[in-house]
């Protein structure tokens, strides 16, 4: 575990300066910690005392599930979903603690400024468009990286101020053009994608150049390699499985930390777990723990 480093290239002296005290492998380890313990925090205090989980009204609401169905069922979806919206942005919040180990400073929800000419805003639309919108004959245009961000960079014409929100930018240093991701869940819908493609060839496209790269980015993947990544929303944007904009699972926390970082953040969230478990059981589905 502790034989591996949670930072790639870049300044390694940069990735020292993380935290106060310790090695960096003990202060990062601490940092993802925090950033997974305050998010199960939140979700008891959720499911315990703001939105306990309430039968009465289930049988209310949905009696006939309620005599066919045994409670502890309910109480298993009621936390799921509890669970799923707040850990929406801890992701985010991994990749950039983990970049800015990495690399020496991280944002989450980070204003790009910079300007874009005129033909390359009307380029990008033009793209957009043909992707969305079937041909005369029926059939739609593909996505294909290389060839749109080439079509787009040739554009002419005045340059035009632009802003860019990211949802995760890490960098070595204010003035070093640095990288931004696009991090979506493992199953983006289409509106949301589109608006990633779109963010990702204006960062691109600015004069001066104000990233190094952009990236589209799921935290994993749920059908296993990426060949086979199979959901389809986000294919009408993006080649899942060719466009190098694209990082899935592995290859996004490669990108942010180094070999093996998705590993030892499980490994991570597994002990973090077993801190959790006894209240989960005990104080919320009033259940003794299970033997391991």
């Amino acid at each position: 575990m502790y034989g591996s480093r949670f930072y790639i290239g870049g300044d390694r002296h940069a990735a020292t300066e993380f935290g106060v005290g310790g090695s960096v492998d003990e202060r990062l380890r601490e940092a993802v910690e925090g950033v997974i313990a305050e998010a199960m925090d939140s979700v008891m205090d959720r499911v315990l005392r703001e939105s306990p989980f309430d039968m009465e009204r289930r049988w209310r609401e949905s009696p006939l599930h309620a005599a066919l169905v045994p409670e502890d069922i309910f109480k298993g979806s009621h936390f799921e979903r509890r669970f799923v919206t707040i850990f929406g942005t801890v992701w985010e919040k991994l990749v950039a603690v983990i970049g800015k180990a990495t690399f020496g400073s991280a944002a989450t929800q980070h204003m790009i400024v910079g300007c874009v000419r005129q033909g390359r805003l009307d380029r990008i639309q033009q793209t957009l468009d043909q992707l969305e919108h079937p041909r005369s004959s029926g059939d739609r245009i593909g996505p294909d990286w290389q060839t749109e961000l080439g079509h787009v960079l040739a554009g002419a014409g005045p340059l035009q101020d632009v802003s860019v929100n990211c949802d995760v930018y890490v960098a070595t240093d204010a003035e070093t053009p640095g990288f931004a991701f696009e991090l979506k869940s493992a199953w983006p819908n289409s509106d949301q994608t589109k608006v990633s493609k779109e963010k990702l060839l204006k960062l691109l496209c600015m004069e001066p150049r104000t990233v190094e790269a952009a990236y589209f980015a799921l935290p994993y993947n749920p059908y296993g390699s990426r060949q086979d990544y199979g959901w389809s929303p986000p294919k009408r944007w993006f080649d899942m499985v060719n466009d190098p904009c694209v990082l899935i699972g592995d290859e996004l926390w490669n990108k942010v930390g180094g070999d093996h970082t998705s590993r030892e953040i499980l490994e991570i969230a597994k002990a973090v777990g077993q801190r959790y478990r006894e209240t989960i059981y005990n104080d919320y589905l009033h259940l003794p723990l299970p033997h391991q």
